[in-house]
C-alpha cells in the first residue's frame, strides 16, 4: 500500500519574480557589509567606525549613481560607447540610429523595471548611523578625565 505525501509537501511555494528579486537584493545588501567591514577593520589601520562609514557611504553613493543613471544622466556616454563598440564589427549595422532612439528604448526599459533601492538606502543609512555612534562612544571614552570635575561630582554625591 502506497502512502501519499502530506498536502503541504505536495504544494510548491512559488515566489513572484519581483519578490525573488527583492529577497536577493536584501541578501546581497546584508552580505557585502558583513564581509567587507571585518576585513577593513582587521586588515587596515582604519577603526571600526571608519569601516562602517566607508561601506555605508559606498552604498549611498551607489544608490545616487544608480538614480542618476535611471534618470538618463549617462545616456550620451552609453550611446557613444555602444556606437564605438559596433564600429569594430565588420558590416554590422548600428544598434541605434541616433541618441533620441537610444533614449526612447531606454525609457521604455526603465519604465518596465522597478528599481530595488530600498535595501541599499536602509542598510547604508544604518551603517552610517552606526559609524557615528561608534565614533561618539570611542571619542568620549578616550577623553581624559579632569580631576577637578571628578572632585565636584564626588562632593555633589556626598551632599545628597
Amino acid at each position: 500500500m502506497r502512502r501519499s505525501l502530506p498536502v503541504f509537501i505536495k504544494k510548491k511555494m512559488l515566489l513572484l519574480p519581483n519578490t525573488k528579486k527583492q529577497i536577493i537584493n536584501w541578501v546581497v545588501a546584508i552580505t557585502i557589509p558583513s564581509i567587507v567591514i571585518p576585513l577593513v577593520a582587521c586588515l587596515s589601520d582604519y577603526g571600526l567606525s571608519n569601516s562602517f562609514l566607508i561601506v555605508g557611504a559606498a552604498y549611498i553613493a551607489y544608490v545616487v549613481l544608480w538614480a542618476l543613471g535611471r534618470a538618463g544622466m549617462f545616456d550620451l556616454f552609453a550611446y557613444q560607447f555602444t556606437n564605438w563598440s559596433y564600429s569594430f564589427r565588420k558590416n554590422s549595422p548600428k544598434k541605434y540610429e541616433d541618441l533620441t532612439e537610444y533614449r526612447e528604448v531606454k525609457t521604455v526599459k526603465r519604465r518596465s523595471s522597478k528599481p530595488a533601492w530600498l535595501p541599499y538606502i536602509i542598510i547604508g543609512s544604518a551603517l552610517i548611523i552606526t559609524a557615528i555612534i561608534i565614533w561618539a562612544v570611542q571619542y568620549y571614552i578616550d577623553q581624559p578625565v579632569d580631576p577637578s570635575a571628578a572632585e565636584e561630582i564626588e562632593n555633589l554625591i556626598r551632599s545628597l
